[in-house]
């Protein structure tokens, strides 16, 4: 069962709140962005997708125990609440802004409840035209069990249809390195069935996804559990992107 898991809770607040409040904090770990993002035990794969930080604008991050929040005094702690809202969380059920001690008042049902209220739509997409690639149809439209599988693994699954590689975070240069060891090599046409398209914002690559024939592909829009495997038309993939750059990689080896 999908569950969101908290270690500890995150607070991210601008410099102005943290200048307004910081008599509440004096006890309190306080860590700017920039070492936030390079603290590991802190922006890990779960942390970041629970939060979906990436969405949210912040200075700081109040990195508090489990109860910290409810043990605060109430005027601060809806200056708190406010303060996540406004910089973009969509941790909020039923007015309450979710935190390790209220999610583990919630029961299953309730939990179960609040993540799909954040799912992606599910896509449309007939695959009875799709039967001989099982591996693929028997993906659509599910939901990882946790954070991290995300559109590179889920490319890689395609081609290796190694349930191992389907549930990692796997990063830009391990997906090239992959694609080269199989012999894969960008070609200057348009994709058919078997190749890999990756987009790029500048010379980043930020997406990719596995061609099943000239028109649908196999994709994971992103690395957390709220986004689902599809078989989906390249055209409505393209759509949903910002990148305007794409390539074409084609088995030649």
């Amino acid at each position: 069962m999908r569950n969101l898991k908290f270690e500890f809770d995150l607070f991210f607040i601008s410099e102005a709140f943290l200048n307004e409040h910081q008599h509440y904090l004096i006890n309190t770990l306080v860590v700017p962005k920039e070492e936030f993002k390079k603290n590991s035990s802190l922006s890990n794969v779960v942390n970041n997708s629970t939060y979906q930080t990436w969405h949210l604008t912040y200075e700081f991050v109040i990195v508090a125990e489990p109860g910290w929040y409810e043990s605060i005094e109430n005027t601060f702690k809806d200056a708190l609440k406010q303060e996540m809202i406004d910089n973009g969380t969509q941790l909020i059920n039923d007015d309450r802004l979710i935190t390790s001690a209220y999610w583990d008042t919630l029961s299953e049902k309730e939990q179960i409840s609040f993540i799909q209220q954040l799912d992606d739509e599910p896509s449309k997409t007939d695959i009875t035209q799709f039967s001989s690639i099982s591996h693929l149809t028997a993906l659509h439209n599910k939901f990882p069990e946790n954070h991290g599988a995300n559109c590179l693994s889920a490319t890689l699954y395609a081609l290796t249809k190694n349930p191992f590689i389907l549930e990692q975070w796997v990063h830009q240069e391990t997906f090239m390195l992959f694609l080269n060891r199989l012999g894969y090599k960008e070609v200057e046409s348009s994709f058919s069935s078997g190749d890999i398209i990756c987009f790029y914002h500048d010379d980043l690559l930020t997406h990719a996804c596995y061609a099943i024939d000239d028109e649908y592909v196999f994709n994971k829009q992103g690395q957390t559990f709220w986004e689902p495997w599809t078989i989906e038309r390249f055209e409505t993939i393209q759509n949903n992107r910002d990148e305007v750059n794409y390539k074409i990689y084609k088995k030649l080896r």
